[in-house]
């Protein structure tokens, strides 16, 4: 079967939605499929063609303009000319199907397999179909929609220095978050990452057919991964944190953390954020034994995970499924976590890992776990065991190729 996988964003310079389109590309190309990628290249201009590890790239090169007129305009652009390269390999390839494996190219993609009459598949990995910004995020707490003064009050935030013009951006907003609706609803099938995501998105727009289908991470490879020497040479029994350093993810907890003396691990933080420079001040005036990284390449934070004591996951936004959990799941790495979105899907308290149900359990668990060798030992086995279980890639394709025969031969059967 051939498949056209697009994308917003592919490794090696990317987050998770990249890397788990990456790694499902993988799998699918093991069981037998011939797998394209297309996806967007913000570093880059015109259209490049690689070999990225075994999957057959062509990345797509944006512009970004800085000020929100100039960026309207050029992804009004680069969607076009995405649309008509879709378009040209699915004439090209003969492919029987094309799945989006995000908001952009699902909105470019689209319209390119409906006028050829093949099968449209769409990924949702975070709130971009009920969320202009995608995080369901306002003033640091969740927020329950966007009408008109809540999309306002995004736009000024999002677009520092043009605040004074959100009004009369509001109808072009209306009209974007309406085009991701009806994206979803003409898709021949939505693929939700966690219960919790398709909950909450099928409130907006419940006429959408769809299934739940997690991000799978490859164990072959973070293992081929982990036999290689880390990059960074870092004393034992550490805690990491992983991700962005801003008050969503949790750093008032990772601040009371520091703070506490009865927290003992020295920290490492993998990052970067608004919220950094002061985690940073913190340590230095508290004498916490605490490293700071930017961010680096995905296979270092693997081998960092690998040698880490326990992964601090303390996001107070509702975590649709987490990558970084899915892998410290795959080196066996003991998490604590808030519990909070898709992430219960992942962790089950006191059986791979700790659930927080509030800051002070958190901070409370994250203690005591920290001192407790035994928990440990048994949280990375039964990590390990999760992750080859629930989350390996490998057997995950199997789901994948029935869904997209189902929906090629439903196509091709006249109504």
């Amino acid at each position: 079967m051939n498949i056209l996988l697009t994308s917003d964003v592919f490794p090696p310079n990317c987050g998770g939605s990249g890397w788990s389109t990456f790694f499902l590309a993988r799998a699918l190309k093991e069981v037998g499929m011939n797998v394209k990628v297309l996806t967007f290249d913000s570093d880059g201009k015109g259209v490049t063609h690689d070999d990225y590890r075994g999957v057959d790239v062509i990345r797509y090169g944006r512009d970004l303009k800085d000020g929100p007129a100039m960026r309207f305009v050029e992804k009004k652009r680069s969607l076009s000319a995405f649309e008509d390269a879709v378009s040209d390999i699915i004439t090209k390839e003969s492919i029987q199907a094309v799945h989006a494996a995000h908001y952009l190219s699902a909105l470019a993609s689209e319209g390119a397999a409906r006028k050829q009459g093949i099968p449209f598949v769409v990924t949702v990995r975070d709130y971009w179909p009920v969320c202009l910004y995608s995080t369901m995020i306002q003033d640091g707490r969740h927020c329950t929609g966007c009408a008109d003064d809540k999309m306002k009050r995004c736009f000024a935030e999002y677009n520092k220095g043009y605040a004074g013009v959100s009004s009369f951006a509001l109808p072009a907003l209306r009209k974007e978050m309406q085009k991701r609706r009806d994206v979803l609803a003409a898709a021949d099938m939505v693929i939700f990452v966690s219960r919790h995501l398709e909950k909450e998105v099928r409130k907006v727009i419940p006429e959408i057919k769809s299934v739940v289908i997690p991000n799978g991470v490859d164990i072959e490879y973070v293992n081929s991964v982990l036999k290689e020497p880390a990059q960074f040479s870092i004393s034992p029994s550490y805690a990491v944190f992983i991700g962005k350093m801003e008050k969503y993810k949790g750093t008032a907890m990772l601040a009371k953390i520091l703070e506490n003396p009865k927290f003992t691990a020295p920290v490492v933080f993998i990052g970067g954020g608004s919220e950094r420079a002061g985690l940073i001040k913190l340590t230095e005036q508290s004498g916490r034994r605490a490293v700071f990284l930017n961010w680096i390449p995905n296979d270092d934070v693997l081998r960092i995970m690998k040698n880490a004591k326990m992964l601090l996951f303390p996001s107070v936004w509702a975590e649709p499924l987490s990558r970084v959990l899915l892998e410290a799941l795959s080196v066996g790495l003991p998490v604590v976590a808030l519990a909070s979105g898709g992430t219960p899907e992942i962790i089950a308290d006191g059986k791979n890992g700790l659930l927080g149900r509030s800051e002070d359990e958190f901070i409370a668990k994250a203690i005591s776990l920290a001192s407790d060798n035994e928990k440990l030992k048994i949280f990375s086995r039964e990590s390990r065991k999760t992750a080859a279980e629930r989350f390996n890639s490998e057997k995950l394709a199997g789901e994948w190729l029935g869904l997209y025969e189902k929906i090629v031969a439903e196509k091709q059967t006249p109504a």
